[in-house]
Parts: structure tokens; sequence; C-alpha cells
């Protein structure tokens, strides 16, 4: 019976933060309620709070949750990385951009926090959880292009750190413009394309490309 229990409070967990994902990207973070979520859950208030201490705290539950889909390619990327860093590293982006186009509880939770979530006095808790996440993910690039650059595949000038920011803000523009008007810029088909021209200029040579198809990447 405990077990059973267990598994239902885990159910109407998930249920809640199904119902949040829909409600704050039908009306953005701010605007929403937890009387809102409730309702859309089809549960009490008290049942949000027996799970989750706040709004915040259901919005950061809902961004973990996709998380963990970005794993596997991050592993393969780590794994392979002593081989050729860059070639790790171009296909690591593809397969991430893949992820995002080809699942939709990934695109939705992107673009709540990238275009229904206003980063005012009342929602700073989330402002400084972006910046968390913001600085692990330049972190993680970082290591990788600083690997790169051990392995003698920087052009001449360009340091890991400008790489890693460069990289970093073209990654997270292209998910935007994709997000806003996936009409104009379709990130599936588009990615490499629109990706290649900065590798160009961070590697010294285009052998990450040919690696990458070997190993099973997307190639121009």
């Amino acid at each position: 019976m405990a077990r059973k229990t267990k598994e239902e409070a885990e159910q109407t967990r998930q249920g809640i933060l199904d119902a949040a994902t829909e409600v704050f990207w039908a009306k953005g973070v701010n605007r929403t309620t937890l009387s809102d979520i409730a309702s859309a859950a089809g549960v009490t208030r008290g049942a949000i709070y027996w799970h989750f201490a706040g709004k915040d705290e259901i919005f950061n539950a809902m961004c973990n949750r996709i998380a963990p889909q970005f794993e596997p390619s991050y592993q393969r990327m780590l794994d392979s990385a002593r081989l050729n860093a860059a070639a790790s590293l171009w296909r690591h982006c593809l397969e991430s951009f893949s992820i995002i186009t080809r699942h939709d509880d990934v695109a939705k939770v992107l673009g709540i926090i990238y275009l229904r979530c206003e980063y005012v006095d009342e929602t700073g808790s989330l402002q400084a959880d972006s910046r968390s996440w913001i600085s692990e993910q330049h972190r993680r690039t970082l290591a990788m292009l600083e690997c790169a650059a051990a392995q003698g595949q920087l052009q001449a000038g360009v340091t890991a750190q400008q790489a890693a920011l460069s990289l970093q803000a073209l990654r997270r523009g292209l998910v935007q413009l994709w997000l806003a008007a996936p009409d104009i810029m379709p990130l599936d088909a588009q990615a490499a394309t629109l990706l290649s021209p900065l590798f160009c200029g961070i590697f010294r040579d285009r052998s990450w490309i040919a690696e990458a198809h070997a190993g099973g990447g997307l190639t121009l």
C-alpha cells in the first residue's frame, strides 16, 4: 500500500509540473499564479504546497526535467574528446539542436525560459537560477575548448574563453530565433550550415567535420 501511495504522489507531482508547463507557456511565468496551476492540474493549492515550496520551485523542477535528455550526448562528447575535441564538440552541438527540435517538451520548456519569463525583482531567484545554468553551460563549453587548445586545434590568436563565449552566444541565439520564428529559421535543417562559419573561425582546419561525420554526426 505504501508503494502505491508513493507512486500516486509522484504522479500528482508530475501532473503539477505538466500543468505548470502549459500555463507558463500560455500566460507567462510572471502572470501565472499557484491557483492557475492548481486549476489546470485538477488539484488544490494545498496539494501543490505538499510537493513544492512555491512557484519558483515548480519552475526549477520543470527545467530540471529536461536536463537528462541532453546528458547522453554530453557524455559521448566527453568520452570522445581526448581523440578530437573539436569533432566531439561539433557533434554534441548538432545533437543538442536535434533534441530540441524533435522533443516538444524540451522545446516548450526552453521557450518558457527564453520567451515567457521576465527577470524582474519578483523573480529574482529565477534570475539567479538562470545565471547558474548559463554558468554551467559555459563551464562545460570552456572545458571542451581548453581541451581543443591543448590538442593544437584553435586558430592562432583565438583563446578558449573567446571561443566558448562566441559558441554559447550563437547556440542560444539560434534556439531563441527558432522558438520565436520557426518558419524563418528551421533549426533542424540549418543547424550545420549556421554553426559551420563559427567553427571554421575557431578551429585551424576542417577535420572536425569529417571525423564527426565518420562517428555518426551530421555534416555539411
